[in-house]
């Protein structure tokens, strides 16, 4: 991991508030960190200084969120190319290297005027965390305006493409392909960094009144015998006598 110490950014302009964005660029939502919406005032440049100092502080002792909080803060105040970049890089030392890459392209998007000295180093991190990036290809996705993809509990935009890839962190994720009149299709499972998986979509028809009035009748029965059961355990678990005049009195 690098950081840029303060020293080197004898201008970095830096401060303010933690913001995400969210736009929808390819296949995912993209994280966005905001600049300054004009021009720094003094008072703006002093306090991002002090965030620049205060971030770099806390990378160095790995304190890993607070470092984002001060660099993005920095950014958003000062738009300084310094403070995106370690903004990038403390998240690529949290395992969110979906999101420093984008934010790296962010940085070379809004800065082209970036020094030959943070360019290569913003070049070498991009490539870095592009090759841990996961990507799960599902294929035999049909082709329809009602399929909704949602990829970890979020909708995704079906863009057209197939198969279909979804770039994501490693972890545990989960895939769910919903289409009317069919079953609802799940997949589970766990990537590793720079994974390359694929998931094979099989949608069943839902039979008319078939699956669905039997998956109705068996939640029906589970809710009676849950309810029975719950009855139940209140005699055999309530921790006090009945009371006479209560509704659960049983005279024997």
């Amino acid at each position: 991991m690098r950081i840029l110490p303060s020293g080197l950014v004898r201008t970095c302009l830096l401060a303010a508030s933690l913001l995400f964005l969210q736009a929808n660029l390819a296949s995912a939502q993209r994280v966005v960190f905001p600049g300054p919406s004009g021009e720094p005032s003094e008072g703006e440049i002093a306090e991002a200084r002090d965030l620049f100092v205060e971030g770099t502080g806390h990378a160095e002792a790995e304190r890993w969120a607070d470092a984002l909080d001060a660099f993005v803060e920095c950014y958003a105040l000062s738009g300084v190319p310094a403070a995106l970049f370690n903004a990038s890089s403390t998240l690529r030392s949290i395992g969110r290297y979906l999101d420093a890459r984008d934010s790296v392209d962010q940085l070379f998007r809004e800065h082209p005027e970036l020094d030959e000295s943070l360019r290569g180093a913003a070049t070498e991190l991009r490539s870095e965390v592009e090759d841990r990036i996961a990507t799960l290809v599902v294929r035999d996705l049909p082709v329809d305006p009602g399929l909704i993809l949602r990829l970890d509990g979020s909708t995704r935009p079906d863009i057209g493409d197939r198969p279909l890839s979804l770039e994501m962190d490693a972890g545990p994720h989960n895939l769910q392909v919903e289409l009317p009149g069919y079953e609802l299709f799940l997949w589970e499972g766990e990537l590793g960094e720079g994974d390359r998986t694929s998931v094979q979509v099989t949608l069943t028809e839902i039979e008319e009144g078939g699956s669905g009035l039997r998956t109705v009748l068996w939640v029906t029965l589970g809710l009676v015998v849950a309810g029975g059961l719950a009855v139940g355990a209140y005699f055999l678990f309530r921790p006090e006598p009945l009371e006479p005049q209560s509704m659960f009195t049983v005279e024997l």
